[in-house]
C-alpha cells in the first residue's frame, strides 16, 4: 500500500477549521490517515498538559516570545505526521461586489445568504484538494470534518449544493454530509486552528501567495520549518466567484442571469 509521510492512503482524515480578519476569511487545515492522528493528538495533549492549557488557540500564542516558542512545539508534531496543509482564502469584499452585481434569478429568494464566504471557500477547497491529492496517486475517500461553531448550519447547507453540483468522480470521494466536532473534545481540530490562522496572518501581510515560503519570521515566529510540508492553496479572486455564479446548477443562475454593470 502507497505511505506518503508514513500515511496510508486508504485512511484519509482532513481537519478544518476556519479565521476570519477584515477583508479576509480562511477556511484551512490539514490531511493525515487516521492512524497519523490518533499520533499527533496522543503527542498533542502531552504538550497541553505539560503547559497547562486545556486547549491551543493560535491568538493565544503571540502574546510573548515565550508563547511563540512553545507554538514551536506544536507545529513539530504536526510537521512530522501530516500529508498536506489545505487552505482556501476568500476576499469578503470581492464577494460582496458580485452579490450586488448580479440580479438574482426571480426563483431565488435569499440571495443576500450567498454573501457569506462558507460555500465559495468550501467548494474551492474540496476541489483543490482532490486535484492535489490525485498528482500525489491518492484517489481515496477524504473525511472532513469541521470545527463545530455558529456557522454549522450555513456549512451544511451549502455542503449541500456543493456535494450536488461538482463532478460525479469528485462526489465518489466526499461524504455525504460533513461532520462536525468540538475542538475541546477532538484536539486534531487544534491543529488547523493553527494553519488557517498562520495564513490569515500572512494573507495580512499582503502576500499573493501567502503559504508559498513558509515565512514563519514573517508573522514573527522566530523558527523554521525542518520540513517542506507539500501545501495546497488557493486564493478565490473576483472572477472566480463570478464564475461559480454563473454555473451554480442548483439555483439555475445560467437560466435567468442578467447583469446591472455601472
Amino acid at each position: 500500500m502507497l505511505q506518503i509521510n508514513g500515511c496510508n492512503r486508504n485512511m484519509l482524515e482532513a481537519y478544518i477549521d476556519d479565521s476570519a480578519l477584515e477583508n479576509y476569511y480562511v477556511l484551512a487545515g490539514y490531511i493525515a490517515s487516521s492512524e497519523n492522528w490518533k499520533i499527533i493528538e496522543k503527542n498533542w495533549q502531552t504538550l497541553l498538559d505539560q503547559y497547562n492549557m486545556t486547549v491551543f488557540k493560535l491568538r493565544n500564542e503571540v502574546t510573548s516570545g515565550a508563547k511563540r516558542k512553545r507554538c514551536e512545539k506544536f507545529y513539530r508534531i504536526i510537521e512530522e505526521n501530516v500529508i498536506c496543509a489545505i487552505s482556501v482564502m476568500v476576499s469578503k469584499r470581492d464577494l460582496t461586489e458580485v452579490v450586488n452585481e448580479v440580479i438574482p434569478p426571480p426563483n431565488v429568494t435569499d440571495w443576500n445568504k450567498l454573501n457569506n464566504p462558507y460555500y465559495f471557500a468550501l467548494r474551492a477547497l474540496v476541489q483543490h484538494v482532490n486535484i492535489n491529492l490525485e498528482k500525489l496517486g491518492i484517489d481515496e475517500h477524504v473525511k472532513f470534518i469541521f470545527d463545530y461553531q455558529t456557522e454549522a448550519i450555513h456549512l451544511k447547507e451549502n455542503w449541500k449544493y456543493m456535494y450536488e453540483s461538482v463532478t460525479e468522480d469528485l462526489r465518489k470521494l466526499l461524504d455525504r454530509e460533513p461532520i462536525f466536532m468540538n475542538d475541546n473534545e477532538k484536539l486534531a481540530l487544534q491543529t488547523a486552528d493553527m494553519w488557517a490562522g498562520f495564513v490569515r496572518k500572512w494573507a495580512a501581510q499582503g502576500l499573493d501567495e501567502p503559504v508559498k515560503n513558509l515565512d514563519f519570521r514573517a508573522i514573527k515566529f522566530n523558527w523554521d520549518p525542518k520540513k517542506d510540508l507539500l501545501r495546497a492553496h488557493i486564493s478565490i479572486t473576483k472572477e472566480d466567484i463570478m464564475k461559480e455564479f454563473l454555473k451554480a446548477k442548483d439555483i439555475h443562475i445560467s437560466r435567468y442571469l442578467s447583469y446591472r454593470f455601472s
